[in-house]
């Protein structure tokens, strides 16, 4: 069970990134293309260094299918995820992720023919359900469906990577197969660059942004942690469980979120309202219920 603390701590840095995310996208980036083309330029230039410093070995033919698989998923997923901040708090952008997690048992039958008890079944659909909950809108009585859609496509996008990345770590290593994937990913992202359109809002944002670059960087460095430790345990367990302790992540973003608004550190969209906050908790308990279900074959 070495992968559990190992994909919570990921789940730690992931939060540390989304809350700053949620900062950058309302504060400095007009749309999600420009917020992924800097993450790129960064992944760009780590993945050049990575190359240098450990000479990976080429991958053989059958590997780069799923290479090729995991970037290019990998490159886009969070566009619509920087898209989302804009329209919802961060911790319940990052809950909604589940939206799309939810099929990676799915994903993972159809691409690894990877499965999961009927218990691990049974706690996907809870989480499911902690989700929905979380998406509703108890003051307008309806549903925030907006970003709601735009994570479902990010966490589908999110699912397929994952499962993707699997049988890389598996025949190649884990170091290997982080290089390549993040190096195929990062120039795939750039290549958004070519869009005309796309080019001048990039350019636009990246002067605008530009007093913030200290802690885009502390985000990036996280997030770079966060990847690494994601992948070492979705190479030690099944993608489906790794996948699962993702729902952590809203925990971690909420307690975040509110000791840096304590400390007038980062602005960022979040309600700490009673019946909000009463919300996030009960959506979040759902959630965590569904995962220890999940586990009840694993811990009995």
């Amino acid at each position: 069970m070495l992968w559990l603390p190992i994909a919570i701590l990921s789940r730690f840095f992931f939060a540390c990134c989304n809350v700053m995310d949620s900062h950058f996208s309302r504060n400095n980036f007009q749309n999600g293309f420009t917020q992924n083309y800097v993450v790129a330029l960064f992944y760009a230039v780590l993945s050049l260094f990575l190359l240098a410093l450990f000479h990976p070995a080429w991958p053989m033919f059958n590997v780069w299918p799923w290479i090729c698989t995991a970037a290019f998923f990998q490159s886009f997923y969070l566009i619509p995820y920087f898209e989302a901040l804009k329209e919802a708090d961060s911790s319940v952008v990052t809950s909604l992720f589940t939206l799309g997690r939810a099929l990676t048992p799915l994903v993972a039958i159809i691409l690894i023919n990877e499965r999961l008890s009927v218990w691990g079944y049974i706690g996907f659909g809870v989480v499911i359900i902690g989700a929905i909950y979380h998406s509703y809108v108890p003051g307008l009585k309806k549903f925030n469906i907006k970003p709601a859609l735009l994570m479902a496509l990010s966490g589908l996008m999110v699912a397929v990577f994952t499962v993707a990345s699997k049988p890389v770590f598996n025949k190649i290593g884990i170091r290997d197969g982080f290089i390549w994937i993040v190096a195929l990913s990062s120039f795939l992202s750039l290549l958004t660059i070519l869009i005309p359109s796309l080019r001048a809002a990039i350019k636009t944002d990246l002067v605008q942004s530009r007093k913030t670059w200290m802690w885009f960087f502390v985000s990036l460095v996280s997030a770079s942690i966060a990847n690494f430790l994601f992948f070492f345990s979705l190479a030690l367990a099944k993608a489906s469980y790794v996948t699962m302790i993702a729902q952590f992540q809203p925990f971690f973003v909420l307690a975040i979120v509110y000791s840096l608004s304590k400390a007038h550190i980062l602005t960022t969209r979040e309600s700490f309202s009673a019946r909000d906050v009463k919300q996030k908790l009960t959506g979040f308990l759902i959630m965590a219920a569904g995962l220890l279900i999940s586990f009840l074959p694993e811990l009995f």
